[in-house]
Parts: structure tokens; C-alpha cells; sequence
């Protein structure tokens, strides 16, 4: 942000995902399903129905990661 440069890049490792976006747009099968600030858009909920996985979301020492529990059916 101090540069004001932006930074284009593709994860699928969502605790990196999260932990070094600011905005995120999330894709499905080809499909925008959402995009906002990540801290704002961020669910249990939306990694479930996009990713179907069930996830934990934590924060430790300010970082924030996710924690992938299970698969869901």
C-alpha cells in the first residue's frame, strides 16, 4: 500500500490466501461468487459452499488462518 502498487495473484492455499490479500474476489467453476475486502467477505460459510470444506478461522499473534476440518458431503 505504501508503494501504491497492486498485486495480482492466484491461491488455492486459502491461509495465504487470507493472510496476504486485503481484497479478494472468489471464483467458482468460472463464476465470480463474491469480491470485497477479504476480512469482510471471509466465512466458515463461504469456504463451505465454495470449497466444500469445513473450516475453522482463527487468529493467532494477528495473522489470520484457516483451518480445514473436513470435507462436507
Amino acid at each position: 500500500k505504501e508503494q501504491n502498487l497492486t498485486v495480482l495473484m492466484v491461491l488455492h492455499e486459502l491461509t495465504q490466501a487470507v493472510q496476504y490479500s486485503h481484497y479478494m474476489a472468489v471464483i467458482k467453476e468460472g463464476h465470480l461468487v463474491t469480491s470485497g475486502e477479504t476480512n469482510k467477505i471471509i466465512s466458515d460459510e463461504l469456504f463451505r459452499d465454495v470449497f466444500s470444506v469445513d473450516v475453522q478461522l482463527d487468529t493467532f499473534d494477528n495473522k489470520k488462518y484457516v483451518r480445514v476440518k473436513g470435507l462436507v458431503e
